[in-house]
């Protein structure tokens, strides 16, 4: 996770890439660190930037953020999911 200037940067799968760049999947969820949840939140990214995990690949796209919810804790590692508006590329 990086979070810097309203922008929040992740990297994903390739199928889960494929998936949330078409807008079939509108949403990431990750497992967060206390610390990161806590920035996440403080901050409230306006925007999300996803990259594509393959190696030397930065293909990416951004969307607007809809929503940042917390779902769940277990063992310290809280469980984040962040809904983006598929159909508004930045």
């Amino acid at each position: 996770m990086n979070l810097n200037d309203g922008l929040l940067s992740l990297v994903t799968d390739q199928g889960f890439y494929d998936e949330e760049k078409s807008g079939r999947k509108p949403y990431t969820v990750r497992w967060m660190a206390k610390r990161e949840r806590n920035q996440l939140f403080n901050e409230q990214p306006e925007f999300i930037r996803i990259y594509r995990s393959n190696a030397g690949s930065d293909e990416y796209f951004t969307r607007p953020i809809v929503a940042i919810h917390e779902l769940g804790k277990i063992l310290g590692n809280i469980l984040i999911g962040i809904t983006f508006d598929p159909k508004q590329e930045v």
